[in-house]
């Protein structure tokens, strides 16, 4: 296919793993990678370059092996060319990351993490980037345009960045890296590659996928592995030569034969150099240790959630705990008067207060408090309240939420007896019951946010009877309006209204 361009390299795993573990390239890999080189440097020269090594699950340590073979030879040729770790389920590039758990890849995409800091210094020289702090899956765990950002990213600092990683996704499709980079370059190991000039079907389907020009690598064992140079033994030294013996005198010397030259091994064929590095400039964002950030991170996300919970714990005790409450004044007892029966037309009659007659049976109001005070008797018999000439105004609240407690919270009051004793006043109108049970829980409640709140019992007849909670007495508006402010803000009151008491 016209897509696809084959590289045969004949180098066994055991090379590729001894020239990791020394930080050199072989030099069974001078003349095989040499085409390679050339192509990806030509092209780096011009614009920055992304590539993606990928391989199936079975030939992944001979793609990792290979990969720093490849950057080490192109080290000479693109100083800042970095290795990037993409095999999230197998970190660490079989030893060619040096520290697979420090920040990574995935770091740089998920919190933006500094280039220095995500970047490592392998054998020989080789910058990479491991996969991340922790493993996740095959499938990109990012928006494709997150890598495309950090892809382009990486290139402008190294010039040529080379990914890693698997062939499938863990769904079995092809891996969507393959065709968000420049080059995609499939690796095959001795066990897949198909014998020299024999097509292979899984390049021309990975190019027809993505309609990408793709780099086939076969890496077959060699025939005949040439030695290393540092493998050639030296030539062996010249035999000597015997002295000659004298001749005996009788008869003449023979004539001298000159000694045949001795073998000379031919001395070792030094690979040829690399072409002139591209001018690029270095790197220059520095390293850090990577463990330091992650410990920083911690520590400050450690005190941040320190504070909140210290913020919150403030927060509900302040709410929670009040000044002790002065307490409420004594009143005359009065005499037991007759109920009202009849419809109320408001906080005293001649209010001029239809519309909330209607209310009664719409106002609902969240159950608030976590128990019930509950009673035997749906209704008691009321007290008249001391006439408003004989009470004292109320003093200052002390802190209060809701001001002086002037009528005993559990006498249930009808309407005559709240325009008796406390007539010209004002209270605060805040939810309606027909079960004088609810009025009670609803009293409690209140009562624990330390507002002076009583019942009032109304019979409206068709309407139904219903029990009134209020809050009150004031003795000015302002100050009935400066407690509805604060019922406002309490939770689970939905309705609160300002009457006055009027006969």
């Amino acid at each position: 296919m016209d897509r696809v361009s084959t590289y045969q390299v004949g180098v066994t795993r055991t090379v590729l793993r001894d020239a990791l573990e020394r930080g050199t390239l072989p030099p069974e890999l001078h003349e095989p990678l040499r085409a390679l080189v050339h192509r990806v440097t030509r092209v780096a020269s011009e614009r920055a370059l992304s590539m993606y090594l990928f391989s199936s699950d079975e030939s992944a340590e001979v793609r990792s092996l290979f990969a720093f073979a490849l950057a080490r030879a192109l080290r000479q040729h693109v100083p800042n060319a970095l290795i990037v770790d993409c095999d999230f389920l197998a970190v660490g590039m079989h030893g060619v990351v040096p520290q697979k758990d420090a920040l990574g890849f995935l770091d740089l995409l998920l919190y933006g993490s500094s280039l220095g800091v995500i970047t490592q210094e392998g054998p020989g020289g080789v910058r990479a980037v491991g996969a991340g702090s922790f493993p996740v899956t095959k499938r990109m765990p990012f928006v494709m345009g997150a890598f495309e950002d950090a892809s382009r990213r990486l290139a402008k600092h190294a010039r040529c960045v080379i990914f890693t990683g698997p062939l499938e996704d863990d769904e079995g499709e092809l891996h969507p890296l393959i065709g968000a980079v420049d080059l995609p370059v499939l690796v095959r190991g001795p066990r897949e590659a198909p014998a020299p000039g024999v097509p292979d079907p899984l390049e021309d389907q990975v190019a027809e996928h993505f309609q990408a020009d793709l780099i086939g690598v076969r890496l077959t064992a060699p025939a005949a592995a040439p030695p290393s140079v540092d493998e050639v033994e030296p030539a062996p030294p010249p035999a000597a030569v015997p002295p000659e013996r004298p001749a005996p005198e009788s008869k003449p010397a023979p004539e001298a034969r000159p000694a045949p030259p001795q073998p000379v091994a031919p001395a070792p064929v030094a690979a040829a150099p690399p072409a002139a590095p591209v001018g690029i400039e270095d790197f220059e964002e520095p390293r850090f240790n990577a463990t330091l950030p992650r410990v920083i991170v911690g520590v400050f996300g450690v005190i941040v959630i320190a504070s909140v919970v210290w913020w919150v714990y403030v927060e509900r005790t302040s709410r929670g705990t009040q000044p002790t409450p002065p307490e409420p004044v004594v009143q005359t007892p009065i005499a037991a008067a007759p109920r009202d029966t009849t419809p109320a037309e408001g906080v005293g009659a001649g209010s001029g207060e239809p519309a909330a007659v209607a209310a009664e049976e719409t106002v609902a109001v969240a159950q608030p408090g976590p128990s019930a005070v509950t009673t035997g008797a749906e209704s008691v018999d009321a007290r008249d309240a001391s006439p408003a000439a004989d009470v004292v105004d109320p003093a200052d609240t002390g802190g209060r939420t809701g001001g002086t407690v002037l009528i005993p919270s559990e006498d249930i009051l009808v309407m005559d007896d709240l325009i008796g004793g406390w007539t010209g006043w004002y209270v605060v109108h805040i939810s309606s019951f027909k079960e004088s049970v609810k009025a009670r829980t609803e009293i409690g409640y209140l009562e624990s946010r330390e507002f002076p709140v009583f019942i009032v019992f109304l019979d409206l007849g068709a309407k139904g009877k219903w029990y009134r909670v209020y809050c009150g007495p004031f003795s000015t508006r302002e100050q009935a309006q400066e407690v509805k402010k604060n019922l406002d803000d309490t939770p689970g009151v939905r309705f609160t209204r300002v009457s006055k008491v009027t006969p």
